[in-house]
This record gives structure tokens, sequence and C-alpha cells, in this order.
């Protein structure tokens, strides 16, 4: 009983987490002045997307840069095409590329030379020769299908074909992984993985076990085994899923009471070589003060 207790605790905490504005919403025209660049180009110009990170973060405080700004880096690269809204001048995609998942074709490797994914890493790379410590944001599995068919397409496979979502599962995890993998080449110092468009209360608790959880397990291991010497910090949607699906247990790792959460997340990273995987929190807090000085490391299941 005291243990459930925990975990709705953290999933409580963690709640609050899930309503911080995401990466999307962050950049604004009054930040891109200030960097000096054009709005539309902290989307698709790799030193303007640098700068526009800088300046945020120094606005901020923020002892992180964070990349992207955009949710559809990985999309993109197989079919999904960003727009920025006429209105709020956030970026979205308009239309699907795909009407149901058995439309599309086997996912090639991804083509770093282009797009989205080579602004991003070309970012990185610049934040890195000035000195700064990237966050890179990997969309999950479930985010970037929902990218490329329509999130009702994507919970009909779930509930209906979960051996179809598991299959382009693991080619997508791959793809993912070997983002991950060139990132940190290129000076990405934290990996994020970020899955909101599935969560445990969406589903049932067996489907979320055996399907989302099989699913995003496999995910995480492939971009551990692409990073192995990386924190990778799992956004609290999924985090605290696995654990409640037990595929995951975690952790409490103390840290230095009154740091902002990037701080911890660049100490712990730098400090314990046992302490790879974390979770329970989310990147958008990484300027803010931790109200309680822990860490979660995470342990698959």
């Amino acid at each position: 009983m005291a243990e459930e207790t925990e975990k709705l605790h953290i999933a409580r905490e963690c709640a609050s987490d899930l309503d911080a504005p995401p990466p999307t919403c962050i950049i604004s025209e009054d930040i891109c002045e200030a960097a000096g660049i054009r709005y539309e180009d902290a989307f698709f110009d790799g030193e303007a997307m640098a700068r526009a990170a800088l300046a945020l973060s120094r606005r901020d405080h923020d002892p992180l840069c964070r990349l992207p700004f955009s949710v559809s880096v990985e999309a993109e690269q197989y079919g999904a095409k960003l727009t920025l809204n006429e209105k709020t001048r956030i970026p979205a995609v308009k239309n699907f590329p795909y009407k149901r998942l058995k439309d599309m074709p086997a996912l090639k490797p991804l083509d770093f030379t282009k797009g989205q994914i080579s602004a991003v890493l070309e970012a990185v790379k610049w934040l890195k020769h000035h000195g700064e410590t990237v966050l890179l944001e990997l969309e999950g599995v479930f985010s970037v299908l929902s990218l490329l068919v329509s999130s009702r397409e994507v919970y009909k496979a779930v509930y209906r074909n979960p051996e179809e979502i598991k299959q382009r599962g693991a080619e997508l995890a791959e793809r993912i992984a070997e983002y991950a993998g060139e990132a940190v080449c290129c000076g990405a110092g934290i990996l994020s993985y970020s899955d909101a468009t599935i969560s445990f209360e969406l589903v049932s608790p067996e489907l979320y076990r055996d399907v989302c959880g099989e699913v995003t397990v496999d995910a995480v291991r492939r971009v551990r085994r692409a990073a192995p010497h990386t924190m990778l910090q799992l956004c609290s949607a999924t985090s605290v899923g696995l654990e409640r699906a037990d595929r995951a247990v975690a952790e409490k790792v103390p840290v230095t009471p009154g740091l902002l959460y990037g701080e911890a997340l660049k100490l712990v990273g730098l400090n314990r070589k046992d302490c790879r995987l974390v979770g329970h929190g989310c990147q958008v807090r990484s300027p803010l003060r931790m109200q309680e000085p822990y860490i979660y490391k995470l342990t698959l299941r």
C-alpha cells in the first residue's frame, strides 16, 4: 500500500509537468528578435535555431540549451510537413501523409543531411562549440506515428492489431536510436524521450503493459544502446506509465538541495555513471528550482 501511494504521489507531482508548455510553445517572436534571427528560421536554420536556444537559456537562467522547437523533426523524414499557423504562429503538422498504418512503406534510415533534422544537428554542433550543454528531445514512437497517421488510427491498431504496432514500433525505434547516436556525436550532452501521445490512463493496464509498454521499453533500450554514456531522461507521462505497468522501477538519487532541475541533470549525468536513465520529471522544468532534492533513476523490466 505504501509503495502504491508513493507511485500515485509521483504521478500527481508529475501531472504538473504535463501541464507545462511543450517546446513548440516556448519560442516567441521576442526571443527571436533578441537572438537577431527571424522567427521562421528558428525551426529550419541550424545557426538561427542555436541562437534562439541560447537566447531562451539566457532569459530563463536555464543551465541547459534545449532543442528542438518542433515535434515533427523525425516525422518529417517520412512525409509529415511542418507549417506555421498563420494566427498563432505555432508550428504544426497540418495533414497526415498516410491514412492508415498499413499504407506506410518501410521506414528508411534517416537522412541527416536534409530537413529539420539537419538543422537540429547543426544547432547542436554550434552550441557545443560555444561551450553550452545541449539537451535534445526525441519524440517517442507513438508521438511520431501520430504525426504520420491520425491518433485514432494509432489507438485502433493498439487495440485491434498489436503485432502491427509492435513491428512498426521496432522499426521506428531503430530510426530514433540512430538519431540519438548522431546527436551525441554532434555534441548533445543529455537526451530526453517524450511520448505523451500514449499514457497509462488512456488504455487498459494490461494493454499498456503488454503493448504500449513493450514498444516503449524496446525504444528506450535501443536509444540507450546507441548512446550508452549519455543520460537519457524520460518524460513523466512515459516513466510514470512504465512504473505503474511494472515495466520499470524508480529509485531516488539524492542531489544537493536547492538545485535547478537542469543543474541536477547535469551533475548526475557527469558524476553518476550508474545513473544514465532517469524519469519522473520534465525537461521544460530545467530552469525551475526542484521542490525535492531527488532525481529518479529508472531500471527497465
